[in-house]
């Protein structure tokens, strides 16, 4: 076989129509199938290391994502705390406002000395509040 690819050489046989390229190409190609070596099969022990080293990169991901799940965990809570901080100020804030509002309506309204009516009309000194309209 050897013989067989040495004969195959463009640099050893007299064509014309090879050029200096192509032969060099050729005999780098036969070069480097002399030189190459044959692939070992892995084996049992290699499989088992390549293995532990994919079992080792997965672990690895898998403890990294955990721990920006638990930070991201506690960042939401951090959030809902806020938020429920802000919802209860606006709770007050809204109770605040109803009573100011209910107080400014009562001042607002004066009850008329017409009992049988038993009317509430609008005081004329005092106007309504806008909030107190919508």
């Amino acid at each position: 076989m050897r013989e067989f690819l040495q004969a195959l050489q463009f640099s050893a046989l007299p064509k014309v129509e090879a050029t200096s390229a192509q032969a060099a190409i050729i005999d780098k190609i036969v070069a480097a199938y002399y030189t190459k070596e044959t692939p070992q099969q892995p084996g049992p022990a290699d499989l088992v290391s390549q293995l532990m080293k994919s079992d080792a990169r997965i672990l690895s991901e898998i403890e990294t994502l955990q721990s920006t799940l638990s930070v991201a965990v506690a960042r939401i809570r951090e959030l809902e705390i806020q938020n429920s901080e802000l919802m209860k100020r606006v709770l007050q804030l809204q109770t605040s406002t109803i009573g100011k509002s209910a107080g400014d309506l009562c001042d607002s309204y004066a009850v008329t000395e017409d009992l049988l009516s038993a009317s509430v009309a609008p005081s004329p000194a005092v106007s309504l509040p806008a909030e107190a309209t919508t």
